[in-house]
């Protein structure tokens, strides 16, 4: 390749891409200036107030507007309502248990940290009683202890002891029966239900798991040298390994079902085991009866209580502007565009490194080929890159709106007609994509190749595949098969080199082909082999076609006619140099 040619491709494209994410970070620091994140770091009260900063006044609502700098954390008056309680600010969680009045005033003397509402003073509205261990307060009308407790004023008794997570007190005895739900939720998958044996089996054999990984690895990464050393052997060990593990996987499958099915063959001692799954069976009707009651006991009392709740009442609401509202979609475009023009860079990172390699027949000044693949993406091909992954996002973004929308109406059986149409045009979306995928892969490896706009390489990848169709049919039957999809990309790029190597070189002095004999040995064995397969396939596969015509100059006219062999005199297929 002549890499003094380079230059720029699909710049107006690289320019909207760049306009677009220009757009994304100014609704970035738009939300984060307006959107208050303190307010999802430290959490608001309920008086609109948030928590560890300067607020400002809510018109005339009590208790807003107030200097809450030195209250970072978020405390729950009821601990054990909290999603009805009242959410105060406080400077410092109770960090021991609080049983009476008298501990939340010590409380408070020792650290300068009212547990209480805001507009309670200790000052002025308690005077302590002479006996430290009184559970009572003299008020001047000498109101009882339960009184600042059921008017809202006071944190309910008794307080147990919180822990700060992030700046929220969260009550010790909480984490304590969060640690032991977990315990309970791990003891009840590992006694007997069909679960635990997963889960155990995941925990008990983890460290074989991860050194069985670590061998796959190891065999992965001598499976790539000996098919770079000896490619036959390996491509036939692969196939032969996989075909053997595929049959002895079924022998075993089959025969655990006839052992299970057949219970009096099983040893003695794994005969006593099969009783567990029918008190398995037990244990789950025993937990969903109690559930059922739980659930159905609880709404009762919230709907026989429903007379004594609050009708009236004051509210703080956050409204958003309605172009706000919009947001999202730009928000969603960019999260599918952005991660395809990702997987894009690679591809193209992955076709200028393998074309880097396969023109350069001195490999000994080869150089990086994977930094200058970077280097023209970054300054050369962030066009074409931006204009395929959004080609894609197109087709994907659709296909994902249709999916979503099907499986809501799945919820409904009065709409299974239009559910079908739905999956119908997402099944047919999803073959479109998968089309552009393969194609616009092809296309960006004609980029780094031409130097061509997206658009022109795409057409040149068609032809060049079309023109090498029995090629392309034997490498994705074999090499993706053996090769799976860890190499995919350097195989087709690799393969389309070849083809492009075969349409612009004749092999004569001075115009040599750059592939080595072995590969054109490979694809041309390959290349029989398919058509012997399938003998009716008239399918041009290079420069040579199956006309009765012995001048090779008519035979390319010809196929130039029939509009199926590119021009090797068209400037999109000048000569690589």
């Amino acid at each position: 390749m002549d890499k003094k040619s380079r230059h720029c491709t699909d710049l107006p494209f690289a320019m909207v891409f760049i306009l677009f994410l220009i757009g994304l970070i100014a609704i970035a620091l738009y939300a984060f200036a307006i959107g208050s994140p303190l307010r999802m770091i430290h959490g608001s009260d309920s008086f609109g107030n948030v928590c560890g900063q300067q607020n400002p006044k809510i018109d005339n609502l009590p208790f807003t507007g107030l200097d809450l700098r030195k209250r970072p954390n978020l405390f729950h008056l009821n601990q054990y309502d909290p999603i009805n309680t009242i959410k105060i600010c406080v400077k410092k969680c109770p960090n021991r248990d609080l049983v009476n009045m008298a501990e939340i005033y010590a409380f408070y003397t020792r650290y300068n940290a009212s547990l209480c509402r805001y507009d309670f003073d200790f000052n002025s509205t308690l005077v302590p009683s002479i006996s430290s261990q009184s559970s009572t307060f003299n008020r001047p009308q000498a109101s009882p202890t339960s009184a600042f407790n059921d008017s809202g004023l006071c944190p309910t008794m008794p307080v147990t002891r919180n822990r700060r997570l992030l700046y929220f007190c969260v009550p010790e005895l909480a984490i304590v029966q969060g640690f032991a739900l977990g315990h309970s939720m791990y003891d009840f998958l590992s006694s007997r239900v069909p679960l635990k044996k997963v889960v155990n089996d995941i925990i008990n054999s983890h460290e074989e798991m991860l050194t069985m990984a670590i061998i796959a690895i190891v065999a992965s990464i001598v499976t790539v040298f000996c098919i770079h050393f000896v490619a036959s052997f390996a491509s036939w060990l692969i196939l032969i390994v996989i075909s053997a593990l595929l049959c002895g996987l079924t022998i075993l499958f089959w025969w655990a079902y006839f052992i299970t099915k057949n219970p009096e063959k099983l040893p003695h001692k794994l005969a006593k085991l099969l009783p567990e799954d029918s008190e398995n069976e037990s244990i789950l009707l025993v937990v969903a009866i109690v559930c059922t009651i739980v659930t159905i006991s609880t709404n009762d009392n919230s709907l026989m209580d429903g007379k004594n709740k609050l009708t009236s009442f004051t509210l703080i609401k956050y409204r958003n502007s309605s172009w706000i509202q919009f947001m999202w979609w730009y928000l969603i475009i960019a999260l599918v565009w952005i991660a395809e023009f990702l997987c894009s860079c690679q591809q193209l990172i992955i076709a200028g490194a393998v074309s880097s390699w396969y023109f350069t027949r001195d490999r000994t000044q080869l150089g990086y080929p994977i930094l200058d693949a970077i280097n023209d993406l970054v300054f050369c091909h962030l066009g074409s890159v931006a204009l395929g992954s959004f080609l894609i996002t197109l087709i994907k973004l659709p296909r994902l709106i249709i999916q979503q929308t099907t499986a809501r109406l799945r919820k409904f059986d009065k709409y299974k007609i239009a559910r079908t149409a739905l999956e119908a045009c997402a099944c047919c979306l999803w073959v479109v994509e998968k089309f552009l995928n393969y194609l616009t892969r092809n296309a960006y490896t004609m980029v780094v190749l031409k130097r061509k706009n997206f658009c022109v390489s795409a057409r040149l990848a068609f032809q060049t595949l079309y023109s090498n169709a029995l090629r392309v049919a034997a490498i994705n039957s074999i090499g993706d098969f053996i090769l799976f999809l860890v190499y995919e990309m350097v195989i087709d790029a690799m393969f389309l080199c070849f083809c492009h190597d075969m349409n612009t070189h004749d092999g004569t002095p001075g115009n040599e082909y750059y592939a080595p004999e072995s590969l054109m040995k490979f694809l041309k064995d390959d290349e029989q082999t398919m058509q012997e397969i399938r003998p009716d396939q008239k399918v041009p596969t290079s420069a040579i076609d199956d006309i009765d015509n012995d001048d090779e100059a008519d035979q390319i006219d010809h196929l130039q006619q029939k509009g199926i062999y590119p021009d090797l005199n068209n400037d999109d297929y000048s000569t690589i140099n």
